[in-house]
């Protein structure tokens, strides 16, 4: 699996980095209460109140970083298969009078020729010599038409 534009699904990580941050930072105040005058409280030590070291909402947490990286794969567009099939090619040979020597142009469409490929031969109009060319090329002659890449 590959992602199209895998910034977003960086960038929603290290948002959810943030949430996790931030859920582990933000202490909660204890709620305040009226105190009662000082003749009514008794002559026991003072005790101060300590914030419990457990986190919680753990699922509230899970949730909203759970949101984020989807919606950040998401945007990241994941291709589960990628679509690459073999590349076809169409070589454009010139049989015009403007050409030296059409044998040379012919050797280098049989170098560079494999299955699947086309070759069109062109003057003042076109011929296409199909998918299998290498025997037809041999037949390729220079005319004294003049060549007009239009026409291919």
């Amino acid at each position: 699996m590959t992602f199209l534009a895998p910034a977003f699904l960086w960038g929603a990580l290290a948002v959810a980095a943030g949430i996790v941050a931030l859920h582990f930072i933000v202490t909660r105040q204890p709620r305040a209460s009226v105190l009662p005058t000082a003749r009514f409280v008794p002559d026991s030590p003072a005790t101060a109140i300590v914030r419990d070291a457990r986190p919680s909402d753990l699922l509230l947490m899970l949730l909203r970083v759970l949101v984020v990286l989807a919606a950040g794969t998401a945007l990241a567009k994941p291709v589960f298969k990628a679509n690459r099939q073999a590349i076809g090619r169409v070589f454009l040979v010139d049989g015009s009078r403007s050409t030296s020597n059409i044998s040379e142009a012919a050797d280098s469409v049989r170098a560079l020729f494999h299955d699947g490929d086309a070759v069109v031969v062109f003057d003042s109009a076109a011929h296409s010599l199909g998918t299998s060319p290498r025997d037809s090329l041999a037949t390729a002659r220079k005319t004294d038409a003049t060549g007009s890449l239009s026409v291919a």
